[in-house]
């Protein structure tokens, strides 16, 4: 009976010692205090707007965010880049929502803009597509579209200027039925 007991209980002390040996070196030799998980890298976009301008951040690339200002009135959409070497907006892209959209300018279109991370596979092409895509609702039509830019990660690393215009990679419509006004 003894032996019996030897038996079962020395295994299961010994699987306990162990788990209990390797809890304390895991939790000694970690950085962080029990509890806590790892650091972890965030990214945060932002948006605003008023009745004149839409304003939002997103990432082009690693270690740079772009700009992008939508003025209501022109429906000019630009982003623009700050160079890490020279802090300057040495890259723009432009292109424009009411002509995109086909959107008549005399029903006083109202917008919203965001952005959206996306990793295009790369592909043979010099320019690669950012890190980011802008999003543009037109609240009036339910018109939206989605842009992107060609972003040369060399020119940006060496300090040189870059403009374009900007892709519009799809649009759609929010609304369906029809409206009476």
């Amino acid at each position: 009976m003894i032996r019996t007991r030897t038996v079962v209980v020395l295994p299961v002390l010994l699987a306990a010692t162990a788990v209990g040996s390797w809890s304390v070196g895991f939790f000694l030799h970690s950085n962080q205090p029990a509890g806590i998980l790892p650091e972890m890298v965030l990214h945060a976009d932002s948006a605003t707007q008023d009745g004149s301008f839409a304003m939002a951040v997103g990432p082009m690339d690693n270690d740079v965010e772009g700009l992008c200002i939508l003025d209501f009135l022109t429906g000019e959409l630009t982003v623009t880049v700050l160079n890490t070497r020279n802090a300057k907006f040495n890259a723009v892209f432009k292109a424009n929502v009411i002509q995109d959209l086909g959107i008549d300018q005399s029903k006083r279109p109202k917008y919203l803009m965001s952005t959206g991370q996306i990793q295009f596979p790369r592909g043979g092409n010099i320019a690669r597509p950012a890190s980011s895509v802008v999003y543009v609702l037109d609240t009036t039509t339910g018109s939206y579209a989605a842009y992107g830019l060609p972003w040369r990660r060399e020119l940006a690393t060496s300090g040189r200027s870059q403009s374009g215009q900007l892709a519009l990679l799809d649009s759609g419509k929010a609304r369906t039925a029809a409206i009476r006004e």
